[in-house]
């Protein structure tokens, strides 16, 4: 069954948006990672996409059509939260 990661972070940016991806990396090491990742601004920062294109083999990014809620799941999840 599939799990939940989460991170707190104060602000949200593209270098909390890193860290994340780094402990996605430590908790799913050796495997292959496809994350769905809405586009809000911190997710395409320069240094999110340079990160991204250095970790290419192992997590792939699938991006959701703009303003699309009823695409990203974690909405759902958020609304009974």
């Amino acid at each position: 069954m599939g799990r939940i990661i989460t991170m707190i972070a104060d602000t949200k940016s593209g270098w909390n948006f890193i860290a994340f991806l780094v402990v996605l990396l430590r908790t799913y090491a050796g495997r292959k990672i496809r994350l769905v990742c809405d586009n809000a601004r911190y997710h395409h920062t320069r240094a999110v996409h340079d990160w991204l294109d250095g970790h290419r083999q192992w997590i792939e990014v699938y991006w959701l059509t703009p303003y699309c809620p009823d695409l990203n799941l974690i909405e759902r999840l958020w609304g009974h939260t």
